[in-house]
């Protein structure tokens, strides 16, 4: 298995033990950033809680939206997890940035794997998980 499949591999396993619905089954469903949402919530549902969607679901861009309605949404969440790291847990994101555009497009895995937290200190999220919600 390659390097970028065995970590696309425990970032999906890594996602569904969020306390989140529905689980995902690949990295090609984080392109509307909807899943990506619910995991930032679960995390930190203060900080995070203006890139909710609204209660009808209108807020977050369906799976089979176009790809600029999934780049926007991407794009906010980005800018938005960028500046929880640099304020909240003193860090800085590393560069250079996913882009947005070829998972927006493409699903790009290489390209969510970084949207997905892989240099994002992934063990500090699942430590802040465990110790919220007791997964």
């Amino acid at each position: 298995m390659s390097n970028e499949r065995a970590v696309a591999a425990a970032l999906v396993d890594w996602i569904n033990a969020c306390p989140i619905e529905p689980k995902i089954s690949n990295l090609g469903e984080l392109s509307d950033g909807f899943v990506i949402t619910k995991v930032l919530l679960a995390i930190d549902p203060y900080y995070f809680r203006s890139t909710a969607p609204n209660s009808d679901g209108a807020g977050g861009a369906s799976p089979g939206a176009h790809w600029v309605l999934k780049f926007h949404k991407l794009k906010r969440l980005h800018k938005d997890l960028t500046k929880y790291y640099t304020e909240n847990l003193g860090h800085r994101l590393p560069s250079p940035p996913p882009n947005l555009t070829l998972i927006a497009k493409d699903g790009n895995v290489g390209e969510s794997i970084k949207v997905g937290f892989r240099d994002y200190r992934l063990s500090d999220y699942c430590s802040c998980l465990t110790t919220a919600d007791g997964i």
